[in-house]
Formats: structure tokens, C-alpha cells, sequence
């Protein structure tokens, strides 16, 4: 059953909190010395692992038959939100300073409206303009000194990386519209997750460099803010377009720089910037629903989440 626009941008919202704190977990386990890669193999195993157990012990482990189904889509929807996201991520990580890494990540929502011409729901004039005004409000919610450091490679695997998650809501957009999201979260970290170690091994990446407690840090991490993160983001794809969809998943930073205030994680930006950032992402967000005269929707429901 499809939800109400009201309930769709609620589980965004609540999606984009969960997300929010991964940037600074992965930031504190790599400075424990475990490499990206590795770290990227076991949040994502830990999102699979928390997904399937669900399913298990509610007996709907049948759902997966869905698979069989649509074996193509499934296995583009792994390869770019369980599989390609996460090596790039890596490998952007490796590649420039962690807070220009993250600011890149957040791209997406652009990435998703510029790929949005190439499907059913294209981003209009507004809704672009939405997602253009949300980050401009990121580059404000990074910390000074995001935007140095890391050449032209690293600008763009990080691109890259933004790409293939924005590409990864578009396709999986149709699919969460006719087939439960729980089974679809489960099969795309469960074949990221085979892939993840494939790659790992083949590299020679130590799989095993990791101290217990940081393998638990990561496995539970991953289950929360991969895992569960997931699933209510698919949710919300299943009720609202990937353009207007999109300005929600900016929110991310703004809780994100919120975590580095409150002393949780890196150092956050200056608290003015992340309120006038957060502003920009409000106002970017009400540009895109005001174009959407369909939806009703209002300013005041943005800030209540439903």
C-alpha cells in the first residue's frame, strides 16, 4: 500500500537521523587503523545480517523469492547501492580529507535530479532549483577547509560515489512502489556484502585487521545506520519522487554536523553556519513540495516530519 506524502517525508526525515552519525563512526574506526574498504565490507554485512535475521525470525524468509522475479533489477540495484557506492566511497575516503569526502557524498540528491531527465519522474524547474539551494546549505554545514585537498581524483570518485547512490534511488524507486521494502533492503547489503568481500580478498585487503571491538562497533553500526537506514529510506521512495525525495536526504549533514557540535564524532562546523546550512536545506525542501501542488504541502509539515 502506497503511505501519504505526510508519512513518506516523516520516514526521510527519520532515515537521513539514522544515516547521519555512519560519516563519523567510519571516521573513528579508520582512525583506530582499520582500512575503509574492510570497514565499508562489514557495516554493510552487518546491515545484512540484522536484515535477513528479521526475516528469518518472522518467517517471511519466502519473500526473497522476489529475486527470482526481477533478478536484473536486483542485481543493478547491488551493484550501485550495495556494491559501487561503497568501494567509491572507499576509495574517495583514501583519497581527500575526510570533511570534503563527506560534503561530496551529499551530492546525490543533485546527481539524482540532473539523472531524474533520463526517468518517468524528471525534477522540474522548482524542485531543481530545490536541490541546488540544499546544497549550497551543505557547503555550509561542512567544516572550513572542506573544500581543499584531494585534486581532481578524489573530486571525482567522490562525484562518482554521489552518482551511483542517486542512480541507485532512481531504479529502486519503481521497484519499492510494487514489492515490500524489507526483502528489497535484505537482497541489496546481502549481495553488497558477498561482492564487498570478493573485493577485499582480490585486493588483499586484511579482512581480519580489525580488533574485536571494532568489528562489533562495525557490525552493530552497520545494522542501525545501513541496515535500518535502508529500509525506511526505500520506504519513503515508495511514497515520494526521487527529486523531492532527495532534499530530504540532506538533512543527513545537517544531523550529522549536530553529532560534531554536541562533541559526538569530528569537530562540527560553527553553529551559525549549521543553522544557516539547515535554513537553506528548509527552504530548499520548501521550494521543491510548493512546486508539487498536488502534495498540499506546507512549510509547517517539513518541520514536524509528517
Amino acid at each position: 500500500m502506497r503511505l501519504p506524502q505526510r508519512t513518506s517525508i516523516a520516514l526521510g526525515v527519520l532515515a537521513a537521523l539514522l544515516w547521519s552519525p555512519n560519516f563519523h563512526l567510519t571516521d573513528a574506526l579508520r582512525a583506530g587503523g582499520a582500512p575503509a574498504l574492510v570497514l565499508s565490507f562489514y557495516l554493510v554485512l552487518g546491515a545484512a545480517g540484522a536484515l535477513l535475521g528479521v526475516l528469518f525470525l518472522s518467517g517471511r524468509m519466502d519473500e526473497l523469492d522476489v529475486f527470482k522475479r526481477r533478478e536484473t533489477h536486483f542485481i543493478l540495484l547491488a551493484g550501485l547501492g550495495g556494491y559501487g557506492f561503497w568501494v567509491l566511497r572507499s576509495l574517495t575516503l583514501a583519497a581527500v580529507p575526510p570533511a570534503r569526502a563527506q560534503l561530496l557524498f551529499y551530492a546525490a540528491p543533485l546527481g539524482a535530479g540532473v539523472f531524474s531527465a533520463f526517468a518517468a519522474e524528471r525534477a522540474d524547474g522548482r524542485t531543481f532549483f530545490g536541490l541546488v539551494l540544499g546544497f549550497v546549505g551543505c557547503i555550509m554545514m561542512v567544516p572550513p577547509g572542506a573544500g581543499d585537498g584531494g585534486g581532481a581524483r578524489g573530486l571525482l570518485l567522490g562525484i562518482a560515489a554521489a552518482a551511483s547512490w542517486g542512480i541507485f534511488w532512481l531504479l529502486a524507486r519503481p521497484l519499492v512502489q510494487e514489492e515490500k521494502v524489507l526483502p528489497v533492503a535484505a537482497l541489496v547489503t546481502g549481495i553488497g556484502a558477498a561482492c564487498l568481500l570478493v573485493t577485499c580478498i582480490s585486493t588483499g585487503a586484511g579482512i581480519f585487521d580489525v580488533r574485536p571491538a571494532q568489528l562489533l562497533t562495525a557490525l552493530l553500526g552497520g545494522a542501525v545506520t545501513v541496515g535500518v537506514m535502508m529500509t525506511l529510506w526505500l520506504r519513503c521512495l515508495g511514497g515520494l519522487s526521487v527529486p523531492l525525495a532527495g532534499g530530504l536526504w540532506y538533512l543527513g549533514l545537517f544531523f550529522s554536523g549536530l553529532w560534531g557540535v554536541l562533541g559526538f564524532g569530528a569537530e562540527g562546523p560553527d553553529i551559525w553556519w549549521l543553522v544557516g546550512g539547515g535554513v537553506l536545506v528548509l527552504l530548499g525542501l520548501h521550494s521543491s513540495l510548493t512546486g508539487r501542488r498536488r502534495g498540499g504541502m506546507t512549510m509547517s509539515d517539513i518541520i514536524r516530519g509528517g
